[in-house]
């Protein structure tokens, strides 16, 4: 027995009146009372494959359904496929094959117009325009703040300490020496090693001193120190003036991407793999030829995750990423990530049914209300 057949009484007729009294013959496109009839709806990506329980749907994809399940007083039903398919060999596999065979009404989800699907399916009107992008996590500038403490490497500190007691033993001992030889008044201004310290913190520090040299040695210890102490202060002016000279390497762009050392992956089996796998563009074909080698993400959430880590760029929905983002930081902000928007890249999606689809007419309808009255 076909258990979709409903009888609707459209009137008793008579020899008088003939067709007169009987009620309008609903067709198909425009019926929009279901009687419970379900709608069979196909999900991609999922871990298992045929009819699947409505706990294993995610919660976006349940709202969708829902929303034509009650408008047409319908039931449903939910259909796995591990990938959403493509042509091969004149047919089509997986999900969109149970689409061409009628074997699953429509999609649970937005799935991307192209014109070779639309070949051979059925869109209803656009219902989302997304634009696929890069994520990336932007070059850490930490270092740059730290630059005027960089160069106060424990070895450089070592070795100016070391230096300076260099320079104040030799001025005490040249002092001791002078002493024996000189008047009782010089004697008396002898310096003593921890002022011959003081002596040299002040001229390394570039503050002058009160002391006069009255020997040759003495003015030759008094060049060392001021030498030594230009020395230091142009090393340490050149180094900040070199690091501050070069830029911080950014990705802005495609481009960017591919000629850094990053990573680049993208959502097995995904909308996102099957449209890098159709296009017909240089740097969009590197991207998936530089994602198949290494990828090894089956989602885009563990994408995020690898994006998060550094030194991964993810290609993928914009419409999926930000809210997977969203949910991995639970909507605080917590994680510094770059979106790379690609323009050419925008795409439009809809429902997607078969050429045969007795819904098409119907659902766009339904849209058409939605888009205006948001109801």
């Amino acid at each position: 027995m076909n258990t979709s057949l409903v009888a609707h009484k459209l009137g008793i007729w008579d020899p008088v009146n003939v067709t007169r009294n009987l009620k309008p013959f609903v067709d198909s496109d425009s019926r929009q009372e279901f009687y419970k009839f379900p709608l069979i709806f196909g999900v991609v990506n999922t871990a298992a494959e045929g009819t699947l329980k409505e706990s294993d749907i995610a919660p976006k994809r349940r709202h969708f359904a829902n929303y034509f399940v009650d408008l047409f007083n319908a039931s449903k039903v939910f259909m796995g496929f591990a990938k959403i398919g493509h042509r091969e060999n004149g047919e089509w596999t997986d999900f969109l094959s149970a689409i061409k065979s009628e074997d699953v009404d429509l999609s649970a989800e937005g799935i991307s117009r192209t014109p070779e699907r639309t070949n051979d399916f059925s869109f209803s009107y656009t219902i989302i325009r997304n634009t696929r992008n890069i994520y990336i996590e932007p070059a850490k500038s930490q270092k740059m703040r730290d630059i005027f403490l960089v160069p106060f490497d424990y070895r450089l500190i070592l070795c100016v300490v070391v230096t300076g007691l260099i320079l104040a033993t030799a001025i005490t001992l040249n002092n001791m020496v002078d002493s024996r030889f000189c008047s009782k008044d010089i004697q008396n201004r002898t310096k003593s090693f921890s002022e011959s310290v003081v002596w040299c913190i002040g001229v390394f520090s570039q503050q002058g001193s009160i002391w006069k040299t009255r020997t040759n040695p003495e003015k030759i210890i008094v060049l060392i120190s001021l030498m030594f102490t230009l020395l230091i202060y142009n090393s340490y002016s050149a180094f900040i003036t070199s690091v501050l000279s070069v830029e911080l390497s950014s990705i802005r762009s495609v481009k960017d991407l591919l000629e850094s050392d990053y990573t680049i992956g993208y959502a097995k089996d995904s909308q996102d793999e099957d449209y890098l796998r159709s296009v017909n563009i240089s740097e969009l074909k590197q991207i998936y030829l530089r994602g198949y080698i290494q990828n090894d993400i089956t989602n885009i959430s563990e994408g995020l995750q690898k994006v998060i880590g550094g030194n991964y760029g993810l290609f993928a929905s914009g419409e999926e990423a930000r809210p997977e983002l969203a949910n991995l930081s639970n909507w605080k902000c917590k994680f510094d990530i770059d979106e790379i928007k690609i323009q050419y890249t925008q795409e439009y999606f809809g429902i997607l049914m078969s050429k045969k689809s007795p819904y098409k007419r119907l659902i766009n309808l339904r849209l058409t209300d939605f888009f205006t009255t948001k109801k």
